[in-house]
């Protein structure tokens, strides 16, 4: 079977064991106005295999009554707590390093005026205890592939900076980020093969075709945005710049007009669904179906 970006993810699911630590913060560091930094002991995670952009649910109280714990899960994928008030608050965050020898978990959040995670970390400190669980693969860079194309919006600036400090230096292609300010660019790490470029919106890239694509060589893409941005422009992806499927990774980091906690009861019944039909809960292309709302049998096109 040809290594892929979607089978490179799906084979670490499988081998990661079901991940849920209670860690505490080492640091805190100000990376700019839209964007903190948090350090985590991390010593729980020595048997998992992580790798930059790996995903991972920050466990928030909902009330005073609320665990910290994350919930378990039943037969049919819903969490299992006594009651509604002990239901915690889930929020995804990114892996954007992981030192094994020290069991530091670096993770670069994206600040929010208001929710859930704007009041935790506004109360956060050196030495608080925080919980998480899951740890889901988002990356995977097969040894034949030399051209990537990179696309994110401010969302998922952590996961895309991760990603290209992980590149070997053979590696080339190019890498699109829609920001609102542009002295977050500098959050980006250079790379001798990878031409950085700023757009105001994804919305840009319907009207041209990336270099990269026109290359006639194998590409492998990954796009990580606000929901219908991803829809559309993996849409484009297969069909108009040539990238195959299984060398393709879509990922909803957000939608617009939703906060996290509605997204993910949205998404729970096509969770389920897949689950009754016995279908491989980590598979890449099952995950995003889900994300973008597709139909759970839907082709990914």
């Amino acid at each position: 079977m040809t290594d892929t970006i979607k089978s490179g993810i799906r084979q670490r699911a499988h081998a990661n064991p079901p991940t849920k630590c209670t860690s505490t913060v080492v640091d805190i560091t100000e990376l700019s106005r839209a964007f903190i930094r948090l350090v985590f002991s991390a010593d729980d995670l020595a048997d998992v295999d992580l790798h930059p952009a790996d995903a991972f649910k920050l466990v928030l109280p909902s009330s005073p009554e609320a665990s910290h714990i994350g919930p378990d899960r039943g037969a049919d994928g819903k969490p299992e707590q006594s009651t509604p008030e002990a239901q915690p608050v889930v929020r995804a965050l990114t892996v954007r390093a992981y030192d094994k020898h020290t069991g530091m978990l670096t993770t670069d959040i994206m600040r929010h005026p208001y929710g859930a995670l704007a009041e935790w970390l506004s109360d956060l400190s050196v030495g608080d205890t925080v919980t998480y669980v899951g740890m889901r693969p988002e990356w995977h860079l097969p040894v034949d592939v030399e051209r990537i194309l990179l696309v994110a919006d401010g969302s998922a600036l952590p996961a895309l900076a991760a990603i290209i400090e992980s590149l070997p230096e053979h590696v080339g292609g190019q890498a699109f980020i829609a920001l609102d300010d542009d002295a977050d660019l500098a959050l980006v790490p250079a790379h001798p093969g990878i031409t950085i470029e700023h757009v105001r919106s994804l919305g840009e890239l319907q009207q041209k075709t990336p270099d990269v694509a026109g290359s006639g060589d194998r590409i492998q893409a990954w796009i990580a945005a606000e929901t219908d941005a991803v829809r559309s422009l993996r849409r484009r992806a297969t069909q108009d710049w040539g990238i195959a499927r299984d060398d393709l990774l879509a990922r909803a980091y957000w939608k617009s007009g939703e906060d996290s906690t509605a997204i993910d009861s949205a998404r729970l019944p096509m969770l389920q669904q897949a689950m009754a039909a016995g279908a491989d809960l980590h598979d890449p292309a099952l995950a995003e179906r889900i994300d973008l709302e597709l139909s759970v049998g839907e082709p990914t096109l």
